[in-house]
């Protein structure tokens, strides 16, 4: 399940310290349900021990610090995800395509195309 990209801004770091801590310790419900804990980036002046994980700069350090091997295999494992991506859109403009060429002209108000497709 797509896990939806959430930006928390408050007035007070302490207020975005707040909302961090209940991310960082009951996490999110995803789309069926199961609960999952996000990547979580904290930006700005940390004021609490818990969001030190979480900071940008402990982020960008983790890597600058991270071992050749290491990088090698987060660049390899983003290079799958980059492909799984690919796959993906090139299915959705398949689809779309299909949609297209089987609905000619406009619908009457109230109807809805829905077209399955059969992969070539």
């Amino acid at each position: 399940t797509k896990k939806p990209h959430i930006l928390v801004a408050a007035p007070s770091n302490a207020a975005v310290d707040n909302v961090l801590q209940l991310v960082v310790e009951k996490g999110f419900l995803d789309g069926n349900g199961k609960r999952y804990n996000p990547s979580v980036v904290r930006v700005g002046r940390r004021s609490a021990e818990y969001s030190r994980n979480c900071s940008l700069e402990d982020k960008v350090e983790a890597v600058l610090s991270a071992s050749k091997g290491e990088l090698e295999n987060k660049i390899k494992e983003l290079s799958t995800q980059m492909g799984e991506h690919y796959h993906q859109v090139i299915d959705s403009i398949s689809k779309i395509r299909c949609l297209i060429s089987a609905v000619k002209n406009p619908l009457p108000k109230g109807w809805e195309a829905r077209v399955i497709c059969q992969n070539k």
